[in-house]
């Protein structure tokens, strides 16, 4: 979390009264550091979450925070580690850096290219982490989030790429043009270059009590569909993906 200024390219200013101007320059030490701690933990991989906001709008894409980036992957990859760029396809929640600007874009398969030249030869990133819906809850219709699902597959893999996308636990609706299918378990049905992050909420693993979080007891249903992916698509990427490390568990005061 302390981090999440430098990895976005962010200098971090704040008023003369708090005695802080850091740059971002200042931070890279930092950052080298943790890749170190990654190496020597038997990490071979780090997601960034690449944050938006329309005040800052034109930085959002600049080739100032391109060459940043570039700057952070370059040094990662000197320690043979991955990076990855969380990038949603539609998702508007928390400040994502989404790609599609208007579900109503015609442009739409231009907007997704554009992102993904950006991350990936502009920046240097290896691999896309994406995300499903227009929010944890809602979604366009599932045939269209489909189509947006597969070109961000095929155009990633074309480019040479790995994509996955997250698989959330929460009460997104159904697909009634799939048999009434969970929102969430969409992917399924795409493109299998596009490999699939099921996970749980926060702290709870697939089979904790979950107090009726979400609605569930527990996340065994999680569990029995990617075991069921797995035997019936063994080619398509299969990661579990907890929020063991969500920053409302720790900095939140409340159950």
């Amino acid at each position: 979390l302390e981090m999440v200024e430098v990895f976005n390219g962010f200098d971090i200013s704040t008023d003369s009264t708090d005695g802080l101007n850091v740059t971002w320059e200042a931070m890279v030490p930092e950052v080298d550091l943790f890749f170190q701690w990654c190496l020597a933990n038997r990490q071979n991989y780090v997601e960034t979450l690449l944050l938006y906001s329309p005040e800052w709008d034109e930085f959002a894409s600049s080739d100032l925070r391109m060459q940043r980036l570039r700057t952070i992957n370059d040094l990662a990859h000197n320690l043979t580690l991955m990076m990855s760029a969380d990038v949603p396809i539609a998702l508007r929640q928390q400040h994502s850096w989404y790609m599609i600007k208007d579900a109503n874009d015609e442009d739409w398969q231009e907007q997704i290219d554009e992102r993904l030249d950006w991350l990936f030869d502009g920046a240097g990133f290896d691999m896309l982490g994406t995300e499903s819906g227009s929010t944890e809850f809602s979604h366009a219709e599932c045939s269209t989030m489909l189509a947006w699902i597969n070109h961000t597959a095929q155009a990633t893999a074309a480019r040479g790429k790995r994509a996955f996308i997250k698989c959330h636990c929460s009460p997104a609706g159904t697909c009634p043009e799939y048999d009434d299918l969970d929102f969430n378990f969409l992917p399924q049905y795409a493109d299998t270059s596009m490999g699939i992050l099921p996970h749980t909420v926060q702290t709870f693993a697939l089979d904790d009590p979950s107090g009726g979080t979400y609605g569930q007891d527990n996340f065994t249903y999680m569990y029995d569909w990617m075991v069921e992916v797995a035997a019936s698509q063994p080619e398509r990427g299969n990661v579990f993906y907890g929020e063991t490390a969500y920053w409302v568990n720790f900095d939140i005061n409340v159950p």
